[in-house]
């Protein structure tokens, strides 16, 4: 890679990006390459400039590759506000390690579209809403079926989620993150909406339940302007549970679902679960919600849930095939059988590791890896 010989044209906002993504603080970076914390803040700020060897030990430590640290114009925040599930619990460094995940995912998206033409985003635009506006149980349903209509999906149950998004504009990743408290993030980044989600906790209902409270956000909450309003605990709760219960309308329509409902034992939940490709236990919230069962009835699933571990792990969790991002995927492959760039080319280009682009893609491990030449010798 002739890592010793290149030119050292480290961007400061660069360093802070790659560190925030590994979600370290200054001082943890401080201590991993042996300067002081001050240091760290001079290097970020632009005002000192680290000398190459330190560059090298920040390559090394953060796992970015030298083109990362030189690449101009990077992502910035753009003041949009960036929605976490279980955003109260989760802690400040693992915020940022989000937000600056993000903002890679959009660097590599934004390469594929140098070169390729992505769907076009396809949300409803319901109007603007003030922040401390409440948004009532009917006014939520109502939003939910208005983006099932927009969308043409009908009543029934969506056979793969993970399609509909990305179909519609949207932009996908998954990726374990590590960070228990935070199941998936999303934000609006130059009119384009992302999602990531957090491959922690792997099962199909799961993951499904969080691209719906995402479009929740997206359907109801793109318009606030301020993150800060998010820092708030009442504001972010009510907008929280807004968007868990447009999850639910969305995956199980009231109408529609409330006719499959025909029992209260454990059991027909499992069979409900097959068809409807939510979990047990949202299916009973709904229940709740739409007052499909009594009070004891509602106990009754909730102490069946408890006495056979279900709060811990589902059936059909291990038979449910994950679904997957398939979008940047398909453009790897049309950029490279187009014979346009190569391997090598878009590793560098995009300045992460191989491996890395491969985990936000989604693509299988070796994908960028770079091909042994053909046989140039022969047998005599």
């Amino acid at each position: 890679m002739g890592m010793g010989i290149r030119k050292n044209g480290a961007v400061p906002s660069r360093i802070r990006l790659a560190r925030e993504s590994r979600g370290y603080s200054q001082a943890d970076l401080a201590s991993l390459i042996d300067v002081s914390r001050q240091a760290v803040n001079q290097y970020e700020m632009g005002r000192v400039k680290p000398s190459d060897a330190v560059l090298l030990r920040l390559s090394g430590e953060l796992n970015y590759p030298l083109a990362f640290f030189e690449k101009k114009g990077s992502v910035s925040d753009s003041g949009c506000p960036v929605f976490f599930r279980s955003r109260s619990t989760a802690k400040a460094h693992e915020r940022a390690a989000a937000c600056a995940k993000i903002n890679i995912f959009k660097e590599i998206a934004d390469y594929f579209e140098r070169y390729l033409e992505f769907p076009a985003v396809n949300i409803p635009d319901v109007g603007y809403r003030n922040v401390c506006q409440e948004l009532g149980m009917e006014d939520i349903e109502g939003y939910a079926m208005a983006l099932r209509e927009y969308w043409g999906l009908g009543d029934g149950p969506i056979p793969n989620l993970m399609h509909v998004i990305q179909r519609n504009g949207i932009m996908v990743s998954e990726m374990r993150i590590g960070y228990g408290k935070i199941d998936a993030f999303s934000v609006f980044r130059d009119g384009r909406p992302y999602i990531f989600l957090c491959r922690d906790k792997e099962s199909n209902a799961n993951l499904r339940f969080s691209i719906a409270h995402e479009l929740g956000h997206m359907v109801m909450h793109s318009d606030l302007v301020d993150d800060k309003d998010l820092d708030k605990p009442v504001i972010d709760r009510r907008l929280e549970a807004e968007a868990t219960i447009f999850a639910g309308a969305f995956l199980m329509p009231a109408e529609s679902f409330g006719r499959d409902v025909k029992s209260s034992s454990i059991d027909h939940f499992v069979g409900l679960k097959g068809k409807w490709l939510a979990s047990i236990s949202s299916m009973i919230y709904r229940c709740d919600d739409l007052g499909l069962l009594s009070e004891n009835q509602i106990r009754y699933l909730k102490g069946q849930m408890t006495k056979r571990g279900y709060w811990r792990r589902e059936p059909l969790d291990d038979l449910i095939q994950i679904e997957t991002p398939f979008l940047l995927k398909q453009a790897t492959g049309l950029l490279l059988d187009s014979v346009k760039v190569s391997r090598s080319q878009i590793v560098d280009e995009i300045g992460c590791s191989a491996d890395e682009i491969e985990r936000y893609c989604f693509l299988e491990a070796g994908t960028l890896a770079e091909r042994m030449p053909g046989n140039i010798i022969r047998m005599r």
